[in-house]
């Protein structure tokens, strides 16, 4: 697990956020002395973004079967040779983001398919949500509350009101 004792939501984790989900007027200063902590803050919002998006795509019920067939409409729609969506990680990122169980990683080897899987699902996600700017900064609100909350709670801190308590990161040693 992640040592998350300093890690906090910046503006400019927010602003890195809203770019690289929307595109933006240039890269927003992050700060060079802690590289470990921006990692871990965009980590999260971006975890946050997922989730919610998923939860938006899916609540208020869903089953097994239908994120089955939701990744495999989403395959389908890549190019054939496209292995950037790795069925299996696909449907525990999103189980875990419907809160059934936290995926985690089996090793080191998974990590980055795991996480080029989820960028793949939120694309395909936010392009089906096809929000406007008030829903695009109503999303990124939500999953900054949604990232500080999981991070309080991470440090041990009292967490605000207004977030589900049941809403936790879908990567085990988030939350």
């Amino acid at each position: 697990m992640t040592d998350s004792g300093s890690v906090e939501i910046k503006e400019e984790h927010v602003e890195a956020l809203r770019s690289f989900l929307w595109g933006g007027p240039g890269e927003p200063a992050l700060d060079d002395n802690s590289p470990t902590d921006d990692f871990i803050a965009l980590s999260v919002l971006l975890t946050a973004v997922f989730s919610i998006a998923a939860r938006r795509k899916f609540s208020p019920s869903y089953t097994s079967a239908d994120i089955t067939e939701y990744v495999a409409d989403i395959r389908t729609v890549l190019d054939e040779n496209d292995d950037t969506i790795n069925p299996h990680f696909a449907e525990q990122l999103l189980h875990g983001a419907l809160e059934d169980t936290p995926f985690e990683p089996s090793g080191e080897e998974d990590e980055l398919p795991a996480l080029m899987t989820l960028l793949a699902l939120l694309a395909a996600l936010l392009e089906e949500a096809d929000l406007d700017e008030p829903g695009k900064e109503g999303l990124i609100k939500e999953s900054t509350r949604l990232a500080k909350k999981w991070i309080a709670k991470q440090q041990g801190r009292p967490t605000a009101t207004g977030i589900p308590d049941k809403a936790f990161p879908i990567f085990k040693g988030q939350g």
